[in-house]
């Protein structure tokens, strides 16, 4: 039979909610190496650059970037490159941030790293502009920048319906074994 746990234990009932609202909360994807490829090896003056973000899609508010800058004739990765974001709306030139993009802004020590604020929804245009001893080189791409996530009246509905339904079990399981 169903052992009475609980009643050795009484505050192990506490931890039931929790988890069900933990299980109830969305999980976000995180892609490998520095998240949604925006460029892949693509040709930029005597570089090859690689661009990821994350998240996955892009929303207002923080966006990270990675770079990666390559020799094109080893694919080996160069590590003492300048390497700069211009991030601006498109349409909106007059808006342009520039953002320097370091190895240490991120988990990656291969990659350049940097943090975007992205203060509305809408295109986005990045251009990276890379500057070393065998020159420069510059590559962009486009983002659809999407709304701020809110937390979905579904998810928050169901972690509320699954601790109802764990109270009521613990109702009915508690006055079953007491009589």
């Amino acid at each position: 039979m169903f052992p009475l746990w609980p009643e050795k234990y009484p505050h192990i009932w506490l931890l039931f909610p929790v988890l069900i609202l933990l299980g109830g909360m969305g999980v976000s994807r995180v892609e490998a190496n520095g998240g949604t490829p925006r460029l892949e090896a693509v040709a930029a003056g005597p570089y090859l650059l690689s661009a990821w973000t994350q998240p996955d899609p892009p929303r207002v508010g923080r966006l990270h970037v990675s770079v990666a800058v390559m020799d094109p004739s080893t694919k080996g990765v160069i590590l003492d490159a300048d390497v700069r974001l211009m991030v601006h709306p498109v349409g909106e030139e007059g808006r342009l941030t520039s953002i320097q993009a370091t190895h240490g802004a991120g988990t990656n020590a291969l990659l350049y790293h940097a943090n975007v604020e992205l203060s509305r929804e809408g295109p986005w245009l990045i251009t990276v502009q890379v500057e070393g001893e065998d020159g420069q080189g510059v590559a962009s791409f486009s983002l659809a920048v999407e709304p701020p996530a809110a937390l979905g009246w579904k998810k928050l509905g169901g972690g509320g319906a699954g601790i109802l339904l764990l109270l009521l079990w613990m109702t009915w399981y508690r006055r079953r074994h007491r009589s």
